[in-house]
């Protein structure tokens, strides 16, 4: 029965490696992932794109910043009233 001891350790160590290679899986995942986002980075597109979205301008242009749209999207209600004689009613109050 002395080799009982040896077969638990053996078990264990295969269930770490199991571990660790899924955690190595998901290290390299992460590193792909910001080497595609590095590589977007040098592309003076991508980057111009994301400073006008940080609200930065070109040299020589003038920035202009538009309010109000979100009122004048805004619809006014139809009116609640179910018609007929006194569908008018509703809308007054």
């Amino acid at each position: 029965m002395s080799y009982l001891g040896s077969v638990r350790g053996y078990l264990e160590q295969r269930h770490e490696l199991a571990r660790q290679q899924i955690a190595l899986r998901a290290m390299i995942d992460q590193r792909e992932h910001i080497q595609a986002r590095l590589a977007q980075l040098t592309n003076p597109s991508v980057v111009e794109a994301r400073a006008r979205e940080l609200g930065y301008v070109m040299p020589g242009e003038i920035p202009l910043r538009v309010t109000g749209l979100e009122r004048a999207a805004k619809q006014e209600p139809a009116p609640s009233g179910g018609g007929g004689f006194w569908g008018w009613l509703p809308d007054v109050f």
